[in-house]
């Protein structure tokens, strides 16, 4: 093992978990001055071309590089990502025109955000995993802030950090797109329900239910359609002696949404867009409609390298595993698909909680975009999976009878 190897892998194991810490406060802080620079024109420069944004951009940029130099001295990172990096390259020949300075820069973004949470996820694999709930506190720091400001907006009925402007219900907080607000939150509810589930303590039961309300408070139907799922998975979760009160209480607590919702507007916008443009135009948000006109571009421009490898058509769904096609091919999708599995989704079948997490990943992902490749939400998404996957039931009973073994003899 070269000396090089040698100072990297023991930076990792003795200082990852900081330098994962120092990204996360890092990319909340520039997130959240993105968020207000979006908010306050008058005091910020045009958002797109603000420090800020450009700030945030290249933290992450820059992150995602360093964490990619560490990682490649592994052995083992090199074997599984060579095959990646042809793939992208073969995909980056055959759908960018590089006299076209748009597909370099949208498809370079894209692909940064799809790869940085396994990159991070390789780094967190060498950190000290007894570490992990340092890092866990200061996620606890995130979504708290992020509860206390959307219920503070809600209970002063504040016109800012709204997710839909003045024409819908619903408070962002300190997310700029509500995309990325939902998956935000359908990967903080799993991780405080599951940590409250493993380790019984009262701060992540508090901070799940202040993250539940929270997400209630968000107004997109992608995370109503994820809390719907996640109640109903709960009820399965729970005894049957209580379960049944659980579905009753859950019962009067989705009428009394309904009321509510029916008397802010909320459901009367929807009503209204269905009788308009049909319930198709609804439930996807328009984005039938996106999928047709890319669907037309493909059919007239697209060869059969096109079909393997992908082609920026200039027209995206905003629906990830559609646009995991255009952007990569038949080819591209399948590795990613096969590397999310190997990587992030490799869970016991005894993991219920992780596995439901999976079949929500790709539901929301199949329905809304900033879900596969989400730059706000990549260092969440790896460290919910390291997570799941250090709290797996199988690896925690092996860990107890390998202490029961050792204390017997």
């Amino acid at each position: 093992m070269s000396a090089t190897k040698k100072t990297l892998n023991l930076l990792a194991n003795k200082y990852g978990h900081r330098i994962i810490i120092i990204c996360i406060v890092l990319f909340f802080i520039t997130d959240v001055l993105n968020v207000f620079a979006a908010y306050f024109p008058n005091y910020f420069e045009s958002f797109f071309v603000s420090p800020f944004f450009r700030f945030s951009s290249y933290s992450k940029g820059l992150s995602l590089i360093g964490l990619i130099i560490i990682n490649s001295f592994d052995s083992d990172f090199r074997r599984v990502y060579k095959w990646i990096l042809i793939i992208l390259g073969l995909s980056f020949i055959i759908s960018v025109d590089l006299n076209n300075p748009y597909t370099f820069f949208v498809w370079i973004i894209r692909c940064s955000q799809l790869i940085f949470p396994f990159i991070i996820f390789r780094f967190l694999v060498k950190t000290d995993s007894n570490k992990l709930d340092y890092i866990h506190h200061f996620l606890r720091a995130i979504i708290a802030i992020q509860v206390l400001v959307v219920v503070f907006l809600f209970l002063s009925h504040s016109n800012l950090f709204l997710t839909y402007g003045k024409s819908r219900f619903g408070y962002l907080g300190l997310i700029y797109a509500q995309n990325d607000a939902s998956f935000f939150y359908i990967i903080f509810i799993v991780l405080e329900y599951y940590a409250w589930k493993v380790k019984r303590s009262w701060i992540d039961f508090v901070l799940f239910i202040g993250v539940f309300i929270t997400a209630l408070l968000l107004g997109t139907k992608i995370i109503y359609l994820f809390l719907g799922l996640f109640v109903i998975f709960i009820g399965f979760e729970l005894k049957v002696k209580i379960r049944y009160l659980f579905w009753l209480g859950m019962s009067v607590l989705f009428v009394g949404l309904i009321i509510v919702f029916y008397q802010n507007g909320f459901l009367v916008f929807y009503i209204k867009v269905i009788h308009k443009n049909g319930w198709l135009f609804m439930i996807t948000s328009m984005r039938n409609e996106l999928f047709m006109m890319s669907g037309a571009v493909i059919k007239s421009d697209w060869s059969l390298l096109n079909y393997l490898f992908g082609g920026i058509t200039g027209r995206y769904t905003e629906m990830d595993i559609i646009d995991n096609f255009i952007y990569f091919g038949i080819i591209g999708s399948i590795a990613y698909y096969k590397l999310l599995f190997k990587e992030l989704f490799y869970f016991s079948k005894e993991n219920r909680t992780a596995w439901f997490f999976v079949v929500v990943f790709f539901v929301v992902g199949g329905l809304a975009g900033h879900v596969f490749a989400s730059g706000v939400n990549a260092i969440y998404l790896a460290i919910l999976c390291y997570y799941l996957q250090k709290n797996d039931p199988e690896r925690l009973k092996n860990d107890k009878e390998m202490v029961i073994d050792v204390i017997s003899r």
